[in-house]
């Protein structure tokens, strides 16, 4: 039996393209699921790394051993031609010169989305970033290595570095902005650019004896970790671009490398592709 006039036959289950896109719709589910996994995996282990860092500074373990080790080996003696290099690269990491590129972007980034958002979640990573360091600084008041001993409760401000953690969050969240509000699709050069800057504070501060090992490692943990937590909780909301399935919630994951998924038109043939920005 033939059809009306001007109509087609549909095979059952509908077009081979509209079964394509259903099946893209699967997999890029178990995409997200996949993402969100490893998201929760990777969070825990910088947790119970940073839990491993503290515990060892609160009981003068074996990492606390090692700080002393390195402290000794006074780096700023034995190399002093290039203290000068590093007295201004570690500022690479200081608050004030970083916020303010760093609040320039972020603004740039809000003013063409018409959007308080991009400012929201610089805002949200520096909150938590004060409250968390702040907080573990004021509690442990550990020495620094130029007072040439470790001790906690002492009055001083110097675990965790604030320097190694700021560095991660504001170039970290810069990044993540450039790429979910901006005109960024890799993420691995801004993503290499951090972490060569968190190296190059992390050394500056051993050589200018202004840290003890643990703190940089602690610092750096604890910036990734706030980070990734800033990170999932922006993503949960999608965009008004995005719609909920665009977005894995929790995992902090960026566009895919097509940066678009299929959409079936009415008469279940794929009508192209829709941006996800």
């Amino acid at each position: 039996m033939t059809g009306r006039p001007g109509t087609a036959r549909r095979a059952p289950g509908g077009t081979t393209a509209s079964m394509v896109s259903r099946l893209g719709a699967l997999a890029s589910s178990g995409g997200r699921s996949l993402l969100r996994r490893r998201f929760a995996i990777t969070l825990t282990l910088v947790l119970l790394a940073t839990a491993w860092i503290i515990q060892q500074v609160l009981t003068a373990g074996s990492l606390v051993t090692f700080d002393y080790t390195v402290h000794y080996l006074r780096l700023d003696l034995r190399y002093p031609h290039i203290y000068d290099a590093m007295f201004y690269l570690v500022m690479i990491g200081q608050r004030g010169p970083t916020l303010i590129p760093a609040l320039i972007i972020i603004a740039i980034l809000a003013w063409r989305r018409r959007s308080w958002r991009p400012l929201l979640v610089l805002g949200f990573a520096l909150l938590a970033l004060n409250v968390v360091v702040g907080g573990a600084k004021f509690y442990t008041a550990r020495l620094a290595p130029y007072d040439n001993t470790a001790a906690l409760y002492a009055g001083g401000t110097i675990f965790p570095s604030g320097h190694a953690s700021n560095v991660i969050v504001t170039w970290g969240i810069v990044v993540y902005a450039l790429m979910r509000y901006g005109p960024l699709r890799h993420a691995w050069p801004g993503a290499a650019l951090t972490t060569l800057a968190s190296l190059i504070v992390g050394v500056a501060s051993i050589y200018l004896d202004t840290h003890w090992f643990s703190d940089i490692i602690a610092g750096w943990l604890i910036g990734v970790a706030i980070l990734m937590a800033t990170v999932a909780v922006d993503r949960r909301r999608p965009l008004r671009s995005e719609t909920a399935a665009d977005v894995a919630p929790g995992t902090g994951d960026f566009p895919t490398a097509t940066g678009a998924v299929a959409e079936p038109s009415e008469s279940g043939v794929s009508s192209g592709v829709t941006a996800r920005r």
